[in-house]
């Protein structure tokens, strides 16, 4: 799904490229770092390979990171990430995270792009917490142009990708729906897995009927987690007045009690 959204964006920047001149790149993109939970999807060495221009000097590409807090690297650096908007100007921002315990800043950040000259879009990338949308985060009525998710995690149907977009009339990021479909099919597909859908309809069917009751346990078991394993001695990350995490992911440090690996086994 995110790498759709990528071809989307390439063809959306190039609607009035004149005939005969080459396809440009994006510019500047901006994510999460991978080492700071970022997901890999949305990195150069995966989905985003070969859609975002190289910097000449140094051969990589022009990708910058969300500062996060010196203090507690989970939660993003809003004054660094204010002056680096203001600095920079990227054309895409993805937020989302596969290391995910706290809300991303979308209205933060929708709340300075907004009048800039050429718009940017805002993309999220739900893939590990689709299930707990609402409950946990609503980055559409926050300012999200674009999601996109599987529903294989907290959402808890069979392996399928799911891209949704929030693009009002009048809006100049119009047209980048048109070719976010068009980069679906037949841009990446020419066909999909058919025999899935029916146990996503169930999962869909369950998910509307319990999503109150299902989301709010699922966090409630994640802190229940978290502060038990910090009874036991486990450190665990993220802060501890806020229960160590808002969603259903709950991170530990476990050098002290060997190799990760072989603890992983």
């Amino acid at each position: 799904a995110n790498e759709v959204v990528f071809k989307g964006m390439v063809r959306f920047l190039n609607r009035d490229r004149p005939q005969g001149q080459p396809m440009r790149k994006m510019k500047l993109v901006m994510n999460n770092e991978l080492t700071k939970g970022g997901h890999l999807s949305s990195q150069p060495m995966g989905s985003l390979f070969n859609f975002v221009e190289e910097d000449p000097e140094t051969g990589k590409e022009n990708v910058i990171n969300f500062p996060v807090l010196s203090e507690n690297q989970y939660k993003p650096d809003l004054a660094k990430l204010g002056e680096i908007l203001d600095q920079h100007k990227p054309e895409l921002m993805v937020f989302g995270k596969s290391m995910f315990l706290y809300q991303e800043p979308v209205k933060f950040v929708h709340d300075i792009v907004k009048d800039w000259d050429v718009q940017p879009v805002i993309m999220f990338d739900m893939a590990h917490v689709l299930g707990i949308y609402g409950a946990f985060q609503t980055p559409l009525s926050e300012g999200a142009n674009v999601i996109t998710g599987s529903t294989h995690k907290t959402f808890f149907g069979p392996q399928r990708g799911v891209i949704a977009g929030n693009f009002p009339k009048g809006s100049p990021l119009r047209k980048l729906w048109l070719d976010i479909k068009s980069r679906a099919f037949p841009g990446s597909t020419s066909n999909h897995h058919l025999g899935t859908l029916l146990a996503l309809l169930m999962a869909v069917y369950e998910m509307n009927e319990f999503k109150e009751e299902y989301q709010k346990q699922v966090r409630a078991n994640a802190k229940a987690f978290a502060r038990a394993l910090k009874d036991t001695g486990i450190q665990v990350e993220g802060d501890e007045k806020d229960g160590f995490t808002e969603t259903h992911q709950v991170l530990i440090r476990i050098k002290a009690h060997g190799d990760g690996q072989e603890i992983a086994r």
